[in-house]
């Protein structure tokens, strides 16, 4: 009996934590919606390095192909340690709860709610010492949460896909390279407002987005 009640004192703070956690990213996302993708899809190519390093230190290449199929794939958290899990909303609760319009895109489809899920329990329980063996690997959310805070949306698309506002992000790419130096709002607008876009060309290799980097810097007194 004791240690029910213990129980339901511990998911009512865990609650209490998910939801403040929630409360403050929903107050830094610009809920005017962006046509404007370009930064956004370099900061997609950036979240897919940072996991996949993840991924290798998990040594679970092989099931790499989460990322692009299921939700779970982007939580770092249920893959290192789902046990943390137990005391807090699931993600199906979670889409039901806060779905409510948030997103532009179709529930069925979409992204954006998962990936914020998942963010959500990493920065619940990223101190937590069952991560500890994995210190030295960056945060994984960061250049992703950018993109929903900025107003883009992320989905699935047809064959397996994962797109930015329709815009494929193609999986056949550099994971060593570079693709942005910096996350800095102003140099991500400098990005969209440099690059030339004609429907999915035109996003910046990252030896132009260096040149952008440099450009930008002399600009702007070395931000």
């Amino acid at each position: 009996m004791i240690e029910l009640k213990r129980e339901k004192i511990l998911s009512k703070l865990m609650e209490e934590k998910f939801n403040s956690v929630f409360e403050d990213f929903f107050n830094t996302r610009n809920n005017n919606y962006t046509a404007v993708n370009t930064a956004s899809i370099l900061l997609f190519k950036e979240y897919l390095k940072r996991m996949r390093l993840w991924y290798e230190r998990l040594d679970i290449l092989d099931r790499w192909f989460y990322i692009y199929r299921l939700d779970d794939g982007h939580n770092i958290i249920k893959l290192v340690a789902p046990e943390l899990l137990n005391n807090i909303k699931t993600l199906d609760d979670f889409k039901n709860q806060y779905y409510n319009g948030l997103y532009t895109t179709s529930l069925r489809n979409e992204l954006n709610v998962s990936i914020v899920y998942g963010y959500l329990c990493w920065e619940l329980f990223k101190d937590y010492p069952q991560l500890d063996d994995f210190r030295n690997l960056v945060d994984p959310y960061e250049p992703v949460i950018k993109i929903l805070q900025r107003g883009n949306n992320i989905r699935r698309g047809e064959m397996k896909t994962i797109e930015i506002d329709n815009q494929i992000v193609f999986s056949d790419f550099d994971f060593e390279k570079v693709y942005l130096p910096s996350f800095n709002d102003e140099f991500l607008d400098f990005v969209n407002n440099k690059s030339d876009r004609l429907a999915d060309s035109g996003i910046p290799n990252p030896e132009r987005v260096d040149e952008l980097w440099e450009e930008f810097q002399k600009d702007n007194g070395n931000k």
